[in-house]
């Protein structure tokens, strides 16, 4: 298992993302999280996110993000 980086957050908010890198050190998110109509190419940036209460994540129209 790999560990949060140093000073990562315990509790994010969640909502519509418009910055995939605002959460690179959440590890936790409160609320459902809304990746749509993005320019992404991965979901690295998530990477240290344990867990997702009060809603999900939701993926949709991001043409460029690899398998």
């Amino acid at each position: 298992m790999d560990l949060a980086p140093a000073g990562a957050t315990t509790d994010c908010k969640g909502g519509h993302v418009t910055d995939l890198d605002a959460y690179f050190k959440c590890t936790s998110i409160d609320g459902g999280l809304f990746v749509m109509d993005m320019d992404v190419t991965s979901l690295d940036a998530l990477k240290n996110v344990q867990t997702i209460t009060n809603g999900g994540i939701q993926l949709a129209n991001n043409k460029n993000l690899e398998d």
